[in-house]
């Protein structure tokens, strides 16, 4: 018995020298007990973590597009929303109110392309419409404009794009204002060769210049922020991010005339005035020309019978109206509306 239990313990260890040295192992035992697996499976891949390769991640309506090549390294995304009760600091001047916002981290996260934000709208918006990006500036405690945000197809929604992580916020912000206006609103007595002036003064965003049209008198005098033909003049930026314009009509306006003017300008983000109009009255034309130099003198004498006639017109203030001239000599027309009659009469 003690010979046959030595042959099978040798036949069996035998047999075990030769799985070793083939390689082969028994299989992982399907019971409990202790020992890990051999499958070395990685554990998921979070979905916030976006690497070299780009991806996009989407939480509750928010939405994070990297394309490919942004990001250096990977990078675990998380998307804080941001609402009136958690806005950091106070609101921009040129805020009116809070649309929606997000505080992205990692913070000050650099990217090598522009990555595409798309956030949610608890309001649905007109589609297209732009208004103002801001992002939070901790080290002056502030909001600077940062760039514009356009409402999605759907309205429900509004994208722009960002080249770091920070905290944004998109606010619904005023427009432009019209000062300084030369002639005043209802000014009366206005001198005919009048130029127009104003100023457009920025909320802290810049004005949109090839915005600005301007309507003079019944015709348009700025269009896109071009002065047109029949008008000089200026339009000058300042350093607020807005403008000084001054209009210079080549033809003056009418004695009396009541001259309306209409001015339309927006911001940079679409934020624009409801349309300025104003208007002012010319004065009358109280001060008749006067006729100076004349020769041959009045009542003179001894004049010859071939003399030419000469004389001038003098309106200091607001020139002659040519074709108001009439001359008659002995009765007979030599001037009529400005224009010398006939072949009896040259000068």
């Amino acid at each position: 018995m003690k010979k046959n239990i030595k042959t099978v313990f040798f036949t069996a260890l035998m047999i075990l020298n030769f799985i070793l040295m083939a390689g082969g192992a028994p299989p992982p035992s399907s019971g409990g007990g202790g020992g890990g697996g051999g499958d070395n499976v990685p554990p998921p891949r979070p979905a916030n973590l976006i690497g070299p390769g780009g991806g996009e991640l989407t939480t509750n309506g928010y939405r994070i597009v990297i394309p490919g090549g942004a990001l250096s390294a990977d990078t675990a995304i998380v998307i804080n929303p941001l609402s009136e009760s958690n806005l950091p600091g106070m609101m921009p001047a040129a805020a009116e109110r809070l649309i929606a916002g997000a505080q992205f981290v990692p913070d000050n996260t650099r990217f090598n392309k522009n990555v595409d934000i798309v956030i949610p709208l608890e309001t649905p918006l007109t589609v297209g419409d732009s208004y103002g990006v801001f992002v939070y500036n901790k080290e002056r405690d502030r909001w600077d404009f940062y760039n514009t945000a356009t409402v999605g197809t759907d309205g429900k929604s509004i994208s722009f794009t960002l080249t770091h992580f920070s905290v944004y916020a998109i606010f619904v912000t005023l427009p432009p204002v019209i000062s300084n206006i030369n002639p005043a609103e209802n000014a009366v007595n206005i001198p005919v060769n009048t130029n127009v002036f104003f100023k457009i003064e920025s909320n802290g965003i810049d004005v949109a210049l090839d915005s600005l049209s301007v309507e003079l008198a019944g015709e348009t005098a700025v269009f896109n922020g071009v002065l047109q033909p029949g008008y000089g003049g200026s339009i000058t930026g300042d350093t607020s991010g807005g403008y000084t314009v001054l209009i210079d009509s080549d033809v003056d306006f009418d004695y009396e005339q009541v001259v309306d003017v209409t001015i339309n300008v927006s911001d940079i983000t679409g934020s624009a005035i409801n349309p300025k109009s104003y208007s002012f009255t010319c004065l009358a034309d109280t001060s008749a020309p006067t006729v100076v130099n004349q020769n041959p003198v009045p009542n003179g004498t001894g004049i010859a019978a071939d003399t030419n006639i000469y004389f001038e017109i003098d309106e200091a203030e607001y020139g002659v109206d040519l074709s108001t001239l009439q001359v008659t000599i002995n009765n007979d027309n030599a001037i009529i509306n400005g224009v010398i009659r006939g072949a009896a009469y040259s000068g």
